[in-house]
């Protein structure tokens, strides 16, 4: 850079493309990338959890309140029954 004010006027541009909602360049800060991929992991792991009860739920002979009460499931059976209604 030849100085300062050059590197004051790229990094504005740089900004601004970063900022600009409207913009079509689909430019992310890092941290907005950090979050999106997070909640994206979260939801898919709460889909493959529902998958999981609702098929426990509705194809064995165990009860939602059997299924709720096991060490790894931390959700009441009442949510449990909701789940399975849902994917079903």
């Amino acid at each position: 850079m030849d100085g300062p004010e050059t590197f004051r006027t790229m990094q504005d541009l740089k900004l601004d493309r970063l900022d600009n909602k409207e913009s079509s360049d689909n430019w992310i800060r890092q941290s907005g990338h950090k979050k999106h991929l997070e909640k994206a992991r979260k939801e898919a792991d709460r889909q493959r959890r529902d998958s999981l009860l609702a098929s426990i739920y509705e194809e064995s002979e165990l009860s939602a309140n059997d299924i709720a009460r096991c060490s790894a499931v931390e959700i009441s059976d009442g949510r449990i029954r909701q789940i399975a209604n849902d994917q079903g």
